[in-house]
């Protein structure tokens, strides 16, 4: 065998030397089933964080969260962006009160 040579845990248990990385055969049924559990549920959050995310008006948060998922989460608990016209009565009203 060529390249690294892979890395080996070993612990003692009663004497008797116990090789954790290696398997004992393929995976079960409850494995199968808790994977299959974890990865639906993985994809649901993703999406529903990403849309929600998007929705909040929060761009970059959102191609953010594709490498760092937590964006995801931030995004969707922050409150949504002010939007362009908002801001642009929110400044009308600002210097409507306080011009001199």
């Amino acid at each position: 065998m060529t390249g690294r040579s892979r890395s080996r845990i070993v612990v003692v248990v009663d004497d008797t030397d116990v090789d954790l990385t290696e398997r004992n055969g393929p995976m079960t049924g409850l494995e199968w089933t808790l994977l299959s559990i974890l990865i639906v549920l993985y994809i649901t959050m993703m999406i529903v964080l990403g849309v929600t995310t998007l929705r909040k008006g929060r761009p970059a948060l959102f191609v953010a969260g594709i490498f760092f998922p937590i964006f995801w989460i931030i995004g969707a608990v922050m409150p949504p962006a002010p939007t362009v016209a908002e801001v642009m009565e929110a400044d009308r009203e600002h210097n409507r009160l306080y011009a001199n």
